[in-house]
């Protein structure tokens, strides 16, 4: 059995939930093949917020023309660095909510902005 976030689940986003939800799957194999009497581990369709959209459709256009993810592109030691940013920031300012500021810039315009910025169309 393969549990991960790579393998294929109902969580169709490689994280914390698609390895949980891919080991319950992988347990509940083992258990079905073996002699246990045990109850097996509860699975559930994970309802994805549209919020990802944009996202996926990113990563699939760069894909599409042989980008790396956007991860890459930006350096992940950047992306690290930018996360503990937002930590220290939100603990010394008592501002926790930087994500709805965050929220306020439109997906839409980075995703373009990247791809212009990219040369793909």
């Amino acid at each position: 059995m393969l549990a991960s976030d790579y393998v294929r689940t109902y969580t169709d986003l490689a994280s914390m939930e698609g390895a949980n939800e891919a080991a319950r799957k992988a347990v509940n194999t083992i258990l079905l093949r073996s002699t246990s009497t045990a109850l097996p581990a509860q699975t559930w369709p994970l309802t994805e917020p549209s919020t990802f959209d944009a996202w996926k459709s990113l990563d699939e256009r760069l894909y599409e023309h042989g980008k790396p993810h956007i991860f890459e592109l930006m350096g992940i030691e950047r992306a690290a660095q930018a996360a503990d940013l937002l930590r220290r920031f939100a603990a010394f300012t008592g501002i926790t909510k930087v994500d709805d500021l965050l929220d306020k810039v439109r997906a839409s315009d980075i995703i373009k902005g990247v791809l212009t910025r990219l040369g793909v169309p």
